[in-house]
């Protein structure tokens, strides 16, 4: 039987730009959850269900198993009606990560479904970030500024200058920012965010800093994908205001990211579509899950992540102490 909570584990991801702030929160002093010692975590992929990488559920009687193995399984029963198949596979509808930037990333794109269906093997992937910590002065890059063609970023390409051509945007805890297909960004140094997306990892890197990995040499960019994709003169802007109490801060097309917070000693129903899959990330505080009239519980501390199963029915939360808990849908 499919449990209507599943707690996890993440996949953390070595990042030449990774640090250690990850590891600090909460719930990654759990025994089986502390990242690994000798790496730079860039990524804890929270939960995730892609050839690349996968969460793993923590708990219960599915412990030890993959997120891609669950779906397997269960199917339809634990991502929804609305999940989408990737290359013929069923997946989990939702990617979400932790990423911890000690510095710059690289200034990159991702492409739209348009491109996906055009080009086998690559896959949409929109995303939206929500600001977990920001050291004074973060920021991050989100599209071009105005008036910038493709020749002009092709001759900035070339002369190192490709900063200079983007919109840089100061960001602080809480801030929420959509990065749809098409908008050329980087995510900027001292920034630790939480990341939703559609479940891909197709990335077309257009700009490195001339940076090089532990061997020496400079990772490989993807000029022609990035210009093909790029969305010139879309200026959307990067954060978005708070949405009113229960409604959600980002509407995609594939997603969901709504910001619940719950008061010390009250119980809440979890801002969840029926019938779609989704993922419970705790910003703040200590979170207790229960669904199917209490027969599944999952207490989550900050830091930690639970998938809510598309069968899942009258899903609360509640926190003794108050918390604050980002509930995605796909």
């Amino acid at each position: 039987m499919l449990p209507a909570l599943l707690g996890m584990r993440p996949h953390y991801v070595d990042k030449l730009w990774g640090g250690t702030r990850i590891a600090r929160l909460p719930a990654k002093g759990r025994a089986g959850h502390a990242p690994p010692v000798d790496v730079r975590v860039g990524e804890s992929w929270e939960v995730a269900d892609l050839p690349e990488g996968s969460s793993t559920v923590d708990g219960g009687p599915l412990h030890g198993r993959t997120l891609t193995e669950v779906v397997a399984r269960f199917g339809r029963e634990l991502v929804g009606e609305r999940a989408p198949t990737l290359n013929g596979v069923l997946r989990f509808p939702l990617l979400v990560k932790l990423i911890d930037a000690t510095d710059d990333l690289s200034v990159q794109v991702h492409p739209g479904e348009d491109y996906a269906r055009a080009h086998p093997g690559s896959s949409s992937k929109d995303e939206a970030w929500l600001v977990v910590d920001a050291e004074p002065g973060a920021r991050i890059l989100h599209g071009l500024v105005p008036g910038v063609d493709a020749a002009a970023l092709r001759s900035a390409l070339g002369a190192g200058r490709v900063e200079r051509l983007l919109r840089a945007v100061s960001v602080a805890p809480g801030d929420v920012v959509r990065v749809e297909p098409g908008t050329m960004h980087a995510v900027g140094k001292g920034c630790l965010l939480l990341e939703v997306q559609e479940p891909s990892d197709t990335t077309f890197r257009l700009w490195d800093w001339g940076r090089v990995d532990h061997q020496g040499r400079q990772r490989p960019l993807h000029v022609e994908q990035a210009m093909a994709v790029t969305r010139f003169g879309n200026e959307s802007p990067p954060t978005l205001p708070p949405a009113p109490p229960g409604e959600p801060v980002v509407r995609a097309p594939r997603f969901t990211m709504s910001v619940q917070r719950v008061e010390a000693g009250a119980r809440r129903p979890l801002l969840l579509p029926e019938g779609s899959a989704g993922v419970a990330y705790v910003l703040g505080g200590s979170a207790l899950l229960d669904a199917d009239a209490g027969a599944t519980e999952l207490t989550l501390p900050a830091g930690a992540s639970a998938v809510v199963c598309a069968r899942a029915r009258g899903v609360s939360v509640s926190s003794a102490m108050g918390a604050t808990v980002i509930v995605m849908a796909g």
